[in-house]
């Protein structure tokens, strides 16, 4: 199998032409390939890599670590390698989809051999959007250095916001955060997730990019945030945010995961957003499973439109 990564343009000074990469490939909760290994880009940014995976139904992540950055990387949903490479899985029927908006470069692709395995959906870079996640779906990405989102996403089943606040140069905080977003998606599948990667910028920023998208929506449910709690902003900025969120009437849930460098004020201001808006925080220790951060998100989330 093949893995292609294509670098924005606004990212090739800050990754460099030679950076290390992290693939980790998932089944559920059990690691299947977990590979560190330096690697090139080209002049337009491009770097290709020969994987060989026994066949099955993964979960991929990838870490690039750069010059002076990082960038981190999810693959929405799943990948599908089959029995036989020469036979790559049937696509579903063609359905309406609805279109992401365009970024300025493609998202990482998976090919085998001279034809594409088919994913479940596609993966989502933190440079660029990426197509949408299935037929009838949509996965609307923030890249860090982006201008907020305002491009109006129109879904036909139920939407969410996925505003993931996390420090991607944090491989554990970064794995946490994945194995995290995989048990959502699992228990919410039926609904259409929209992901902000909140990079490099504050965390009131990130909520100010998916009340963009969410707004146009017509059913939109929650905004859920996975943060490590790390970043700050000002009182006024977390002001701004509150009233902006109880004006829509979107609650927000906040999940942090506890780490050495927790912020207890950010924690007080997630907490407060969370419960102005309606929704709830949880604070998620290392060790601790996620079901009772997921139940909380029940209620809203499967909730009949």
């Amino acid at each position: 199998m093949t893995v292609e990564v294509q670098l924005a343009p606004s990212d090739r000074g800050r990754i460099g032409r030679q950076a290390r990469l992290r693939v980790k490939l998932t089944q559920g909760t059990k690691t299947t390939a977990h590979i560190l290994q330096d690697i090139d880009f080209d002049d337009q940014g491009k770097t290709r890599m020969e994987y060989t995976w026994p066949p099955g139904r993964y979960e991929l992540g990838l870490t690039v670590e750069g010059l002076r950055g990082t960038a981190q990387g999810l693959w929405v949903g799943h990948i599908e390698i089959p029995e036989s490479l020469d036979q790559a899985p049937t696509p579903p029927p063609a359905e309406p989809t609805v279109e992401a908006p365009i970024a300025e470069i493609d998202a990482p692709s998976v090919t085998s051999g001279p034809e594409a395995v088919a994913p479940a959906a596609a993966p989502v870079v933190v440079s660029a959007p990426p197509p949408p996640k299935s037929p009838g779906t949509a996965t609307e990405t923030a890249a860090e250095t982006a201008s907020p989102v305002t491009t109006p996403v129109q879904a036909s089943s139920p939407v969410y916001a996925l505003v993931l606040d996390i420090d991607p140069s944090d491989i554990e905080l970064a794995e946490r955060a994945a194995d995290l977003r995989s048990s959502i998606d699992r228990r919410f599948e039926k609904l259409t997730p929209i992901v902000i990667q909140a990079g490099d910028s504050s965390p009131t920023m990130a909520l100010n990019r998916a009340l963009a998208v969410l707004q146009p929506a017509s059913d939109s449910r929650a905004i859920i945030v996975i943060s490590d709690v790390r970043r700050k902003a000002s009182r006024s900025e977390w002001k701004k945010i509150t009233a902006s969120v109880q004006d829509t009437k979107i609650p927000v849930f906040v999940i942090g995961l506890w780490n050495d460098e927790f912020d207890p004020g950010t924690r007080k201001q997630f907490k407060r957003l969370a419960t102005d808006s309606g929704g709830r925080s949880y604070l998620l220790q290392p060790a601790e499973s996620p079901v009772r951060a997921l139940e909380m998100l029940d209620s809203v989330l499967n909730a009949n439109p």
